[in-house]
């Protein structure tokens, strides 16, 4: 225990016996994408341990949240680290040897986030966050599909506070269980600087563009990829000093890693092609949505959107047995009561439950059948959350017949 001692540079670092993740390399590898995104995270390497001749096997080697680490990301490095475990930023533990005074400002960025003007809002958390720092953190979290992370779980992460800008920034940690789901949100919300940051249509657009915009800058599979082989060429032959069962299974786990870097890469892609839209409703209150997608769930239905009269119609028709057909399109909205509401008309619809309009995952009320000429349809539904995605329906569910919506009319109505 000699004082000022360092190695490599280092006078504090972790070891994490990765038993959540048999690559080893998963913390290296997203630590580089936090970085590559402008976001401060730990170096990383890896080591075999012994303690006193005991051979404890392999270890992730990862520098320590301190000045050394600081020193790498701010020019002012000796302001607080808060570390957020299985809690919010109004319940983040403060790191020792550090001014306890410091969380007054903790405590004025919570009660920035519960402002209720808007506006008033944003200017607070702006002043006490840097806010486009943030973004990226949080979009490096979606991509990377940390989902035991800040915006995913309130968990695993850390804040500093710079005392030369007076403001909070976000530090990626805890990067062991990574890029297992290929389909992972793009917009996790656990965290309440996620939620009020992104409360309303706007703020969510411009937050996915920048997700979007990170895909490409930080998510290359072909650099990623280069990555993990220059980190195996390194494990792996002390792996085989090891004994070679451990270089076969991490040779495996290596595989698996390429496997889920590529996987996320198709979903982050096939993700975008399906995100809601933010639209602005007109002065007169209303909103009409582009982009209505066809969707057979089951039997023989044909949709197809045929010109009447110089008329844009969309039209479910069934064939023999019938079937449930559909016209969705996703949109986000903010807090509100609304009524989704189109013309429609119909003939020789028989049973199921008829024609109508619903919300993707609502009930399915009942509808039109038999012969109607236009008449109109309606929907009343509340969004109670500041912001939600919905997926608008218009739907046929019938053995036989045809339904026809007048596209134009396809509205949804503040209330």
């Amino acid at each position: 225990f000699v004082k000022k001692q360092k190695f490599h540079g280092l006078d504090k670092l972790n070891l994490n016996n990765s038993v959540q993740d048999p690559t080893f390399m998963s913390e290296s590898l997203c630590g580089s994408i936090f970085r590559d995104a402008g976001v401060p995270a730990p170096r990383v390497s890896a080591a075999r341990v012994w303690i006193n001749q005991r051979d404890l096997g392999f270890f992730t080697l990862l520098e320590g949240f301190d000045h050394v680490f600081l020193r790498h990301h701010f020019a002012n490095y000796f302001g607080a680290i808060y570390d957020g475990a299985f809690g919010d930023i109004d319940a983040p533990s403060h790191k020792p040897n550090h001014d306890e005074g410091m969380t007054a400002d903790l405590k004025a960025l919570v009660e920035a986030c519960h402002e209720k003007d808007l506006t008033l809002r944003r200017k607070k958390i702006s002043a006490l966050l840097d806010v486009d720092e943030f973004l990226n953190y949080v979009a490096g979290e979606a991509i990377t599909c940390h989902w035991d992370g800040y915006s995913g779980n309130r968990n695993n992460y850390r804040l500093y506070h710079d005392p030369t800008s007076g403001k909070f920034f976000f530090m990626a940690h805890g990067m062991d269980q990574m890029l297992g789901d290929p389909n992972y949100t793009l917009t996790p919300m656990a965290g309440m600087l996620c939620r009020v940051l992104m409360e309303t249509p706007e703020d969510r657009a411009a937050y996915l563009e920048r997700v979007k915009k990170l895909r490409e800058k930080v998510f290359q599979p072909d650099v990623l990829i280069a990555r993990v082989n220059l980190m195996s060429s390194r494990i792996l032959p002390v792996m085989r000093e090891m004994n070679e069962n451990a270089a076969r299974e991490f040779e495996g786990q290596a595989r698996g890693l390429i496997d889920r870097i590529n996987n996320r890469a198709k979903g982050l892609d096939r993700l975008f092609g399906v995100q809601p839209q933010a639209l602005k409703f007109a002065a007169d209150g209303t909103l009409t949505p582009k982009g209505w997608e066809a969707k057979v769930a089951e039997g023989k239905v044909e949709l197809d959107q045929p010109d009447e009269g110089g008329k844009k119609r969309l039209r479910i028709r069934f064939g023999d047995g019938g079937g449930v057909g559909s016209w969705r399109v996703a949109i986000t909205l903010p807090q509100g009561k609304y009524r989704f509401e189109a013309m429609c008309r119909t003939h020789g619809i028989a049973d199921g439950d008829g024609v109508g309009l619903r919300l993707s995952g609502g009930q399915r009320p009942k509808g039109l059948t038999g012969d109607t000429d236009w008449k109109k349809v309606e929907l009343d539904f509340e969004v109670g959350e500041p912001v939600r995605d919905v997926v608008l329906v218009a739907e046929a569910r019938a053995s036989k017949g045809e339904a026809w919506f007048d596209a134009e009319t396809l509205k949804l109505r503040k209330r």
